[in-house]
């Protein structure tokens, strides 16, 4: 009988984290994002202070499943795992909060999962193997992600506080939100925490899209569907036959935005681009992937993406495969 599973779902806005007991859930904690860039010893510091009180319940946890973000590397994610092993003296799965969304939304089956937060990235899973498409950050790709959108946000509301067009409803917006344009560009250039309030704009670009009617802010978001699309496009074209039947889905915060903003157009794009493509709403969230990740058997076609460490003890309590 599988024993209880703290999973972990780590993404740049923020951390959420809760104990699986096989038939439900038991507690559930929310913690600051992940920073870009940290160290897994800062990693782990900090998954040790959003889990703490939930190791020590009643009923005692025996696997590890944390998904994070800018695991999709072997090496930070095989670090990172051990790390994690050794601190919580447990077996410990890490991998990418990606792969963790991509098990959720599919449930283990082959297929594409458009996983769209602060930043963006496709990834694909076959019986020929696994693939991406874009995830490079905020600085070079993440096109269509929370960031893309935010920062297009904030340009059309400086080209209105300037005279050059953009949109004088997102200027304001943005004060309201950010404070005064004049000297928005230098907090952000001092802020350890720019990414995430940059991101944090995309959901005032949805209400001047959706509720405010802005033709500016309604181009981001379409353009943003479009990028989307473009991405997942093509993922499945490096894994998948022209004409084979390729189950898409999608997972992260953005697809939270109202549906004609983002889900409607990100589907019809896709279809255009890929008639092939058969979408799947998601199954389950990054969660429920993590869980099903550390059960008997879970890993499937996933396993290449994801480090599994050993008991600390080396006892095979749970065998996470």
């Amino acid at each position: 009988m599988m024993g209880n599973i703290l999973v972990i779902d780590g993404g740049r806005t923020h951390c959420r984290a809760a104990v699986f007991q096989g038939t439900g859930w038991v507690g559930y904690r929310q913690g600051q994002g992940l920073t870009p860039g940290a160290s897994p010893p800062k990693v782990v510091e900090m998954l040790g202070e959003l889990v703490g009180d939930l190791l020590a319940g009643d009923e005692p946890v025996e696997v590890i499943c944390a998904g994070l973000a800018g695991m999709l590397g072997e090496t930070a994610r095989a670090e990172t795992a051990e790390r994690l092993s050794r601190e919580l003296r447990l077996r410990a799965v890490v991998t990418g909060d990606a792969v963790t969304a991509h098990a959720g939304a599919l449930g283990g089956r082959a297929g594409i999962v458009m996983v769209a937060g602060t930043g963006a990235v496709a990834l694909g899973a076959s019986p020929a193997g696994t693939a991406r498409s874009d995830g490079w950050g905020h600085v070079l790709g993440d096109a269509g992600s929370g960031y893309w959108i935010g920062r297009r946000g904030l340009e059309a509301a400086f080209r209105a506080q300037d005279g050059r067009g953009g949109s004088p409803l997102l200027a304001r917006l943005a004060e309201a939100q950010l404070g005064p344009l004049a000297t928005l560009a230098s907090r952000l250039a001092g802020s350890a925490d720019s990414v995430s309030m940059v991101a944090s704009f995309a959901e005032h670009v949805g209400v001047a899209a959706y509720t405010g009617g802005d033709r500016v802010a309604r181009r981001i978001w379409a353009e943003a569907a479009d990028e989307l699309a473009a991405t997942a496009v093509a993922c499945a074209q490096g894994l998948f036959a022209p004409d084979e039947v390729v189950a898409v889905s999608w997972a992260g915060g953005l697809f939270a935005a109202p549906e004609p903003l983002l889900l409607n157009p990100f589907v019809e794009r896709l279809q255009e681009r890929l008639p092939s493509a058969a979408p799947v709403p998601p199954a389950g969230d990054a969660l429920a992937g993590a869980a099903l990740l550390a059960g008997p058997g879970g890993l499937g076609l996933l396993e290449p993406l994801v480090h599994v460490s050993p008991a600390p003890n080396h006892e095979a309590r749970l065998c996470a495969r």
